[in-house]
């Protein structure tokens, strides 16, 4: 099955993120994922994005940072976030999304990161995203998390300012 759609939406009475993939197939995964497991696994998208863009070829952590922030905004500008999500009626996994509640995320050798998201039991998912796909999705949680009351900000680290020469600097009188 090849990605379609994402959509990630906040719901209160579950004070859950309700992650759903659309397949080319015509099939929806629904998956449910928390507060405690955004936390985790923001970290490590940050981590595979560095892992799997240009920035993994810079040396120095500021620039990689500054790659990494060009990278993503570059990304989401070129990402459809305008096209309405198109509900699916198959859903091999169910009707109820599963509650995420193991996760593994990592880059897979070939460019891509993997996110693997299983239930405590049964059958789950493991999406392989490239380096837009993985941007777009970042903005994706970012967006759903900030209509939460969660008190957690999901930042793409930002580039230190230079710092100014002293020929700059005001002087006291």
């Amino acid at each position: 099955m090849r990605l379609h759609q994402i959509r990630i939406d906040y719901h209160p009475e579950q004070d859950r993120l309700l992650l759903r993939v659309s397949t080319d197939e015509g099939a929806e995964l629904r998956f449910w994922l928390t507060r405690r497991l955004v936390k985790g696994l923001w970290p490590a998208l940050i981590k595979m994005a560095e892992a799997i863009g240009e920035a993994r070829t810079q040396s120095d952590p500021a620039v990689r940072k500054a790659m990494l922030e060009f990278e993503h905004e570059k990304a989401v500008r070129q990402a459809d976030f305008a096209t309405p999500y198109k509900a699916v009626s198959t859903l091999p996994l169910g009707p109820e999304p599963l509650l995420v509640s193991r996760l593994r995320a990592q880059p897979d050798g070939k460019g891509n990161a993997v996110v693997a998201m299983h239930p405590a039991q049964g059958q789950g998912m493991d999406l392989a995203m490239d380096a837009m796909l993985l941007h777009s999705f970042t903005r994706l949680i970012q967006g759903a998390v900030a209509k939460t009351d969660w008190d957690i900000r999901l930042q793409v680290p930002k580039a230190p300012f230079p710092a100014a020469s002293g020929t700059d600097t005001p002087r006291p009188n």
